[in-house]
């Protein structure tokens, strides 16, 4: 199969498997898997391609897609065959691209859901492709579990379904008193205006920017209001009905605009979709719906008819008091207990990598549990629902002693870092081989209570990614064989001081250690400059 072309292989945008992107150390091929699910004969069957197609180096991106690294111009047409083969190939670079969405991961174990996201985020999936209304409904259950496959079977991507122990209640049922207008209404009754004629689903995939994203959000404990999307749909439920909440990414914040059913979210997005498009046609220079001001936000919203937000909590934190109990936000690292003697691990990467080899030992290790399918987190984490409760200590033990990260006290889990040199083509500094070693000198990063970013170059490519449960505050930006340390996340604010790698993780530590005794992110947002970068520079006593 030979898909992709040079034109495809340019460096600088998001890559996928038919469009991969060319850098320092060979070609990046990302897999979209949706709503992040990985049965186990498919993440072996990943880490064998990565391994023998790849440089054996796997990254798991902050939208909880796959990059295999390292590929050849060589290797790449086998690549692509064989993922064709497993149902891992999207029908065209356009179906790839439009499938940019996000959906909370553990919808199915996670008793304070509120509907189905997978289920949810696979009829988006087919809106935004332009494909027909065979879509799920995610008010009903998933479909009965299947026996997952041994070593060598069911490689394909969808050959599993969700474990049987994960939900013990039925989901909630959207109770519908009485007739009433459905919020694309305009859509049914109007042509969509050229160029996307034929109706909301049909016409092809939306071309929309390959950067433009969408989110499936079930409700439920894990939160994902801190992860950048241009479009969101949370589920909350008023008066006993279970709807979705409509928000688009504004420059304050999220813009919560109204809500729909939840069997009419694929027709909204398709909507939403249609409209960015037009408006990018009269305005060329729009790509991200942060751009919209308020009225341009209004104006794509226009042919639809939706519900107020009644009883909607833009920050439900904590949750609602009865059985919702608890407090929206990233997953932490560690053991989760489920009902039935059963428990979730959940496993983070160092800075969103693994090794091939890695990959294929957790593989093995759930497939030896019986626990089915493992599942790909937004904070480059990886859940693993439903193992024995007995064991998790013991399956901890063996991921730790690979290389996973465990602790939720670990360093690293305060830092994002991009590859950098040499892996990628851009990089002036090894932004992850010296992140690692932050880590390592400064262990009070993981309760100093702001988030570093380390990057190879002022390109930023990881600034979408969250550090832990607080936003960066400092970013270290390589130039000329040094770093630039700068406030915030970004990578063009004003340098504060420019010192080496080894010079960085002692200041580091030091900072570290007085925003731990003073008060976390305040205590750094009190130093001045001239403070901040006193604490780089090595005291003579």
């Amino acid at each position: 199969m030979s898909a992709a072309t040079d034109a495809d292989r340019r460096r600088g945008w998001c890559p996928g498997a038919l469009r991969p992107m060319a850098t320092g150390d060979g070609l990046i091929v990302r897999l979209r898997l949706t709503a992040g699910f990985l049965p186990v004969g498919t993440a072996r069957l990943i880490a064998d391609l990565a391994a023998r197609h790849g440089n054996g180096l796997i990254d798991l991106s902050s939208r909880a897609n796959l990059q295999l690294r390292g590929v050849t111009e060589t290797s790449l047409d086998p690549l692509l065959d064989e993922l064709a083969q497993a149902g891992l190939l999207d029908e065209s670079p356009a179906h790839e691209a439009a499938r940019n969405v996000l959906a909370s991961p553990l919808s199915d174990c996670d008793p304070t859901a509120l509907c189905d996201a997978r289920s949810a985020a696979r009829a988006l999936e087919a809106a935004l492709m332009g494909q027909g209304e065979g879509v799920s409904d995610p008010r009903r259950g998933l479909p009965p579990p299947l026996t997952p496959p041994r070593k060598g079977e069911g490689r394909g991507a969808g050959e599993i379904s969700s474990p049987p122990f994960v939900r013990l209640e039925a989901e909630p049922k959207p109770t519908v008193n009485e007739p009433r207008p459905t919020a694309v209404e305009y859509s049914r009754h109007q042509p969509l205006p050229s160029p996307l004629r034929g109706g909301v689903r049909g016409g092809g995939p939306l071309p929309l920017p390959a950067k433009f994203s969408w989110i499936v959000d079930d409700g439920g404990a894990l939160a994902l209001d801190q992860i950048a999307a241009d479009v969101r749909f949370r589920a909350f439920i008023h008066d006993g009905e279970t709807l979705w909440a409509i928000g688009l990414d504004a420059r304050e914040g999220i813009d919560w605009v109204g809500a729909c059913p939840l069997v009419d979210m694929p027709d909204v997005a398709r909507l939403i979709g249609c409209a960015f498009v037009e408006a990018m046609a009269r305005d060329p220079g729009l790509r991200r719906m942060r751009q919209c001001d308020a009225a341009a936000r209004q104006a794509l919203l226009g042919g639809l008819k939706l519900e107020p937000l009644r009883g909607f909590l833009p920050h439900p934190d904590p949750l609602p008091t009865g059985e919702r109990v608890g407090v929206r936000g990233p997953a932490t690292v560690g053991i989760h207990p489920m009902a039935q003697d059963r428990a979730v691990l959940t496993l983070a990467l160092p800075f969103g990598r693994m090794a091939a080899r890695q990959l294929a030992l957790i593989a093995d290790m759930a497939e030896g549990d019986n626990s089915g399918a493992l599942r790909l987190g937004p904070w480059r984490q990886i859940h693993w629902p439903g193992i024995a409760a007995e064991r998790a200590a013991a399956l901890m033990g063996r991921a730790a002693a690979a290389g996973f990260i465990t602790d939720a006290g670990d360093a690293r889990l305060a830092i994002i870092a991009c590859p950098g040199a040499p892996a990628c083509a851009s990089g002036e500094m090894p932004a992850q081989a010296d992140a690692a070693r932050i880590a390592a000198a400064a262990p009070g990063l993981a309760g100093a209570g702001f988030g570093l970013h380390v990057s190879g170059c002022v390109k930023g490519c990881a600034a979408q990614a969250t550090a832990g449960r607080h936003p960066p505050g400092l970013t270290l930006v390589g130039a000329g064989g040094r770093y630039e340390v700068m406030r915030g996340g970004v990578t063009h604010a004003r340098p504060i001081v420019a010192l080496g790698a080894a010079e960085a993780a002692e200041g580091l530590a030091r900072l570290a250690a007085h925003c731990r005794a003073q008060g976390g992110a305040a205590a750094l947002a009190a130093l001045g400059d001239r403070e901040l970068a006193g604490m780089f520079v090595a005291s003579d006593g």
